[in-house]
């Protein structure tokens, strides 16, 4: 045993080694002890034990190191209280001779491996960790954090580990599925947990517990990364004040209970800003995440919550506060975003913004996500309260939700449809008891608005049955597409009754009740006859409703039983791209359901783990001040069942990637057979081959592959498809910073139209002939001609790739294309008056 009092131990000229610890050796720092420069100022071996008291390890690359010893354990202590870990000095000593590599700041205050271990304790005075690469990490350990302060954690040049940059970092072994844990205490009320840090708690293959912690001026708060093989999150009652997330979940499908409660977060500071961002590359029946009774606080920035391509979620008693921030830089936001998601439940919300004509601002917006359930949520003093884009939002159940004011508080873009609300085939139904206010508080004049109009047929796919003696379920809609701002005519998209009850959330019970949805027959006999279902993107709008027809009938026989033609199109669209890609997505999902046995085994072994270690926390923490041999032999035995219990669930997790695996090999393949016919399912087979070899080869793909992922990444998403969302995803590995800008690149292409306005019109026709064309086309007008056209050609990037101005037009125009690419684009005329008309056009030589 080695005591140390009131000394500080130092570099001379250079940087020094480091103190090591032989065997079961003790060192004691007590009283102002002070080790400064070393490349590693104590590494513990495989046995060492450390009592530090009022003492601090300073200007050094590594504070205290416990090295791996996989698959064995740790088996010394560390006993911070009072500890002081940083960079005080303007820069390191000289390197020694000899001396590894490192930044020009320490890379971590505590960096052990293979550890169960206390780092700090409540009973005693508070570590602090100041200006440094990472505070504490743990890899292959499990750890609880308690008492310990964290500022100035930032990247550094050189360093380039998992979680750099990060106050306190856990990291599992992927490679022998070795899992860690991480529970992160608060502390007392007057400090901050992290203040100035890039990132508070990065979590990587790791159960994580994260409670009742304070982090100020933060780049990023929680990072959540691959909680996979029945791994469990909670990140509860917490103060996140950060630039750019406030919680960052991603790729953690197929982990147990995921749990975001009570945390109140602010973000402000980039345009991009999310308060909790939730993406999955898999949609699956096993993963849950629940995210409630969070209050947000969002500035200048893209969404309180914002998910992309979840399922079966929840989202409730949230209250999201959209702030203007700088309105001449102000991205567009949202309160709550979801983006090809599916079967989530989002209810009782709040959403409250500062000016109902601020059209940047959405309370709710659903973009291309099948089946979610909008329930008794509300919002206020917002642009859109409510908004729908794509064709890919059929089956939403819109019921008991408040349409405060604002600048139109519902929203179909002319692609998009939401399913009969209730399902007109199901009249014992009671009527979905939507509230809207009277039209003075929309200061568009109209409390709903749907830009499908088009087609007639297209307003009773999202039509609205309603008690007519109920002013606030009938608001004012459109009626005639000569009159703005929006130039549509919805009449018929209410349908009031005489008669019939209605749901009030009131009595609902509970918020989250899972009422049904589905779809209806009408609808369905549409997309099998291949009509048009919306305004604009005809043909990929047909696709996408025939990919969520298809998934609905394929998995419902009784339906299929019910309707002849319903089983002939599952037929015929089974061997087509619509049921190889639904199968390959089916696939996906059985990568973490495919023997429940093993997973029920892991989720036991865990549990079983988990007891062990929590034993072996008290008795490092009893073994401190009393080291007899009992309490040595216990934890000695202790040591040896958590190993042998880590073997196990190696073992068991291993079985399971090996199944998976080969599901993969044979779904890649399936995936790599398909004939794409238009541009969604040629996006879907492309991200899918992408997310194949990231899944094999790691990030370093999306590096090699990001200028093709790009041009699919800022697609408009109704033209492109849900699966522009899952390019982004792959797209924020390397580059997380683009402000996708869908309202220019969907109004290019004609998503966001303005119908043509009163008695301005000059052509009220056109088409395109032949279409498509190898090349050479003739614009045909109808109705009144003019002078001084605009026509222009637009890709699906929305890049005008060809503008030319036409006069003296009797009523054809010549296109010579030949130099043009496949694909898909728009045909964009329009008059001097800024009025407009587009056509799709496909060039396929």
């Amino acid at each position: 045993m080695t005591r140390i009092y009131n000394t500080t131990i130092s570099g001379c000229d250079t940087m020094w080694q480091g103190l090591i610890v032989d065997y079961i050796g003790t060192v004691i720092l007590e009283d102002l002890n002070s080790i400064q420069d070393a490349h590693e100022a104590i590494n513990l071996g495989p046995k060492g034990n450390l009592l530090m008291n009022n003492s601090e390890i300073i200007n050094s690359v590594t504070g205290i190191k416990v090295p791996p010893t996989y698959p064995s354990l740790f088996g010394g202590t560390v006993d911070l209280r009072q500890a002081r870990f940083g960079m005080y000095a303007s820069s390191f000593l000289p390197d020694y001779h000899g001396q590894p590599m490192h930044g020009a700041i320490p890379y971590a205050g505590v960096d052990v491996s293979d550890a169960v271990l206390s780092i700090g304790d409540d009973g005693y005075g508070t570590n602090t960790f100041h200006n440094m690469n990472i505070g504490v990490r743990g890899f292959r350990s499990d750890l609880n954090v308690y008492n310990c302060t964290f500022d100035s954690i930032r990247a550094i040049y050189f360093y380039n580990s998992k979680g750099n940059a990060s106050a306190v970092v856990i990291i599992g072994d992927t490679a022998n599925n070795v899992a860690s844990s991480l529970r992160v205490h608060p502390i007392d009320p007057s400090l901050k947990n992290m203040d100035y840090c890039q990132t508070g708690v990065y979590s990587f293959y790791s159960n994580l517990a994260v409670y009742g912690c304070f982090m100020d001026h933060m780049f990023d708060g929680v990072t959540v990364y691959n909680c996979k093989d029945n791994l469990v999150t909670g990140v509860n009652g917490n103060e996140i004040n950060a630039r750019k997330y406030g919680i960052f979940l991603f790729d953690n499908y197929g982990g147990s209970y995921q749990n975001f409660e009570a945390n109140q977060i602010t973000i402000d500071g980039e345009k991009t800003g999310v308060g909790i961002l939730a993406q999955e590359l898999v949609k699956g029946n096993s993963f849950n995440y629940n995210i409630v009774l969070n209050t947000i606080n969002l500035v200048n920035g893209k969404a309180g919550i914002e998910m992309i391509n979840l399922d079966k979620s929840t989202v409730s008693y949230n209250r999201i506060n959209l702030f203007p921030g700088t309105i001449s830089t102000a991205p567009t936001s949202s309160g709550i975003l979801i983006e090809t998601g599916q079967n989530n439940t989002v209810s009782c919300n709040d959403v409250f913004g500062f000016g109902d004509a601020d059209t940047l601002r959405n309370g709710y917006k659903v973009s291309q996500s099948l089946g979610n359930k909008l329930l008794c949520n509300s919002s206020d003093s917002i642009g859109y309260a409510y908004l729908f884009e794509g064709a890919g939002c059929t089956g939403t159940l819109f019921k008991g939700n408040y349409i405060g004011k604002s600048y139109s508080g519902l929203y179909l873009n002319s692609a998009a449809i939401i399913g009969q609300q209730p399902i007109q085939q199901l009249p014992t139904l009671a009527y979905h008891g939507n509230i809207w206010l009277d039209s003075a508080r929309y200061s568009s004049g109209y409390g709903a608005v749907n830009m499908n109009d088009t087609n007639g047929t297209s307003l009773i796919f999202s039509l609205f049955t309603t008690n007519q003696g109920v002013a606030s379920h009938n608001p004012v809609v459109p009626d005639s597409a000569g009159e703005g701002p929006f130039y549509v005519n919805d009449q018929g998209w209410f349908d009031p009754q005489n008669s019939g009850s209605h749901f009030d959330c009131t009595h609902a019970g509970t918020c989250n009740t899972q009422f049904g949805g589905g779809g209806d027959d009408e609808f369905r006999m549409m997309v099998i006859e291949d009509s048009a279902v919306t305004s604009e993107f005809i043909e990929e709008s047909k696709f996408l409703s025939q990919q969520q027809v298809y998934k609905e009938l394929v998995h419902d026989s009784i339906l299929r039983i019910s309707n002849e033609l319903y089983n002939d199109f599952v037929t015929d669209k089974s061997t087509s791209s619509i049921g190889q890609l639904h199968e390959v997505a089916l696939r996906f999902i059985e990568t973490n359901l495919i023997d429940s046995a093993l997973n029920i085994a892991i989720v036991n072994a865990r549990e079983a783990l988990q007891s062990k270690t929590d034993s072996l926390f008290n008795i490092n923490h009893l073994i401190v001040s009393d080291t007899t041999s009992y309490l040595i032999y216990q934890k000695e035995n202790l040591l040896e069942k958590i190993k042998d219990d880590k073997i196990v669930i190696s073992d068991l997790v291993f079985q399971l990637k090996a199944q998976s695996d080969a599901v993969i090999s044979s779904v890649s393949a399936l995936n790599g057979s398909i004939s794409a016919s238009g541009i969604p399912d040629g996006n879907e087979k492309f991200i899918n081959e992408m997310y194949f070899r990231y899944r094999k080869e790691g990030i370093n793909v999306i590096t090699q592959e990001y200028s093709n992922i790009l041009p699919v990444a800022i697609q408009c998403p109704s033209s492109g498809g849900p699966v522009v969302y899952k390019a982004r995803i792959l797209i924020s590995l390397v580059n997380d910073s683009i402000e996708y800008n869908d309202g220019e690149v969907c109004r290019l292409l004609g998503i966001y139209r303005m119908q043509n306005v009163k008695n301005d019109i000059y052509i009220n026709e056109l088409k395109i002939i032949p279409n498509p064309t190898n090349g050479y086309a003739q614009l045909v007008f109808s109705g009144l001609i003019g002078n001084d056209f605009t026509v222009e050609i637009i890709d699906v990037l929305g890049r005008i790739v060809l503008s030319k101005s036409i006069g003296n037009v009797t009523n054809t125009c010549q296109l010579q294309l030949s130099g043009f690419e496949n694909g898909l684009y728009s045909i964009k005329l329009s008059d001097r008056s800024g009025n407009h008309l587009t056509e799709k056009l496909i060039i396929n030589k």
